[in-house]
């Protein structure tokens, strides 16, 4: 099996069950191009192999080699890994926003809750 096999794997498998074309916007690159990593015409470049194992949670070994488990990596490792690329990136406001909030208190978290959920409900 090759890469383009897991590919398909990945975007077949795992509750996605996406079309190329919706896995590939997932990516940011056509259809045209899935099928080509696909069909084994065109090795993904590597920032592309990382970004599918960050989005669809894939072992990137597995990915990248074919070795061991497609093993989801849980969402929590997910969430954490996303936290730390916003933190080494240059958008200080969000990086503002993230310590901020990381020194909440439960009350305050609940008080946002509700806010949000109030919101979200009028944009239906």
């Amino acid at each position: 099996m090759f890469i383009g096999d897991r590919i398909r794997q990945v975007r077949t498998g795992l509750n996605t069950k996406m079309t190329q074309e919706q896995f590939g916007a997932r990516i940011g690159v056509s259809r045209e191009v899935i099928t080509s990593y696909e069909l084994g015409r065109v090795d993904p470049p590597e920032p592309t192999v990382r970004l599918i194992c960050h989005e669809f949670g894939v072992s990137y070994v597995w990915l990248k080699e074919g070795i061991g488990e497609i093993e989801e990596i849980p969402a929590d490792a997910r969430t954490l890994a996303a936290i730390e690329r916003i933190l080494e990136g240059e958008d200080e406001f969000v990086k503002f926003v993230f310590r901020k909030a990381a020194k909440l208190d439960k009350a305050v978290w609940d008080a946002i809750e509700s806010e949000l959920k109030e919101y979200f409900e009028t944009k239906k």
